[in-house]
């Protein structure tokens, strides 16, 4: 039988087999490129501001059914260094400014910076605010092997001429150093921390610990591209009692969200909007909706990234948080929903907003 005879007699057949044949491929291709319903973040240490951040990432992502395992760390150092683990060691992490050089972003990439993380200086009451010169014999915590704290705090040590002039330099982890700060067993504790932190916190409001700021900021901010400088205004912490006393003028990194290059873009939108969700509100440092921020230091912006902060999140899934946000509507208030004309309704009026039309009065725009 010639083949064209074959293939008149059985041209259903092989129009089956190949279709099923290219469906098949398809399908493989389409698995292949499913994004991950696990990923691991490097946090830092346990009670610490970024854990804390960790636990509402994790929340965050489980709505959208992402297991998101944490992992507590010393800080920046070991996370650059899990992010960098070729066998899976984070997939994404929170680094400060500094921590990571050119060579080091190599597969690495940035989806912004999401807060300030100032260095604060807490000595006991008794010791002058005479600056690094009030250090010398004192025993001091810089941080643990492997946090950004202790890579800060021995680039500054080293800057002012205090190399081997302390009386000890301990490697405490946060909670350590305010323990012993507060009973008197260490002197002075540096300690890299967001405002938000309960152990900052309870050190700014601590009678027996003052806060020492750096009088040449300026001249550290020229000198480090990713020094900022932030001011802890007088009587911020307690108004009555008129604390601090003056102005705090502090150094701080910002610290960004990285993650490994091969990371899923869906991931990696997921994550900016949880970010944008996390760290937009508004403190002591920085403005509302400040972070996150499309800035960039020794690890580029993911292409995702450029794309987030330009346009917005892509068009399908902004649909898809309307549908969600009116699921849940649906969920608490039945008797005032139409789920009939959710779609067509909240859909039309997003549209309009990404063209700038929306009368902002619907409820997809109110709720952004």
């Amino acid at each position: 039988m010639s083949v064209r005879s074959f293939l008149r007699n059985h041209w259903p057949s092989i129009t089956i087999a190949v279709t099923a044949a290219v469906i098949a491929c398809a399908a493989i291709v389409m698995l292949s490129n499913m994004p991950p319903h696990r990923i691991v973040m490097a946090t830092g240490p346990e009670g610490g501001t970024r854990h804390v951040l960790g636990e509402r990432y994790r929340a965050a992502l489980a709505r959208s059914n992402v297991e998101v395992q944490l992992v507590p760390t010393a800080g920046s150092v070991e996370n650059l260094a899990k992010l960098l683990d070729p066998h899976g060691g984070a997939d994404v992490a929170l680094i400060e400014g500094g921590a990571s050089s050119a060579k080091d972003a190599s597969g690495l990439q940035s989806l912004g910076v999401v807060f300030y993380e100032p260095l604060w200086w807490f000595r006991k009451r008794e010791i002058p605010d005479t600056g690094f010169d009030a250090l010398r014999g004192r025993k001091v915590s810089i941080g643990p092997e492997g946090s950004a704290t202790r890579a800060l705090s021995l680039e500054l040590i080293k800057q002012n001429g205090m190399e081997g002039q302390f009386g000890e330099l301990l490697g405490l982890a946060p909670q350590e150093a305010r323990d012993k700060l507060l009973t008197g067993d260490i002197d002075v504790a540096f300690i890299m921390m967001a405002w938000e932190s309960s152990i900052v916190r309870q050190l700014l409001a601590d009678e027996r610990v003052r806060l020492s700021g750096y009088a040449r900021a300026d001249a550290l901010v020229a000198l480090y591209p990713f020094i900022n400088k932030v001011v802890v205004p007088r009587g911020v912490i307690d108004l009555a009692r008129d604390r601090p006393p003056a102005d705090r003028v502090l150094i701080a990194t910002k610290a960004s969200l990285v993650v490994r290059k091969d990371l899923h873009p869906a991931i990696q939108y997921l994550l900016l909007n949880t970010a944008r969700e996390i760290h937009s509100s508004q403190n002591i440092f920085n403005r509302a909706n400040e972070f996150p921020a499309a800035e960039a230091y020794d690890i580029p912006l993911s292409d995702e990234a450029v794309r987030f902060y330009k346009s917005g999140p892509p068009f399908l899934a902004r649909l898809l948080s309307i549908l969600d946000r009116r699921a849940a509507r649906q969920d608490h208030h039945p008797a005032h929903s139409d789920l009939g004309c959710a779609l067509p309704y909240d859909a039309i009026f997003c549209l309009a907003s990404m063209t700038g039309r929306c009368d902002r009065r619907c409820y997809a725009c109110t709720e952004n």
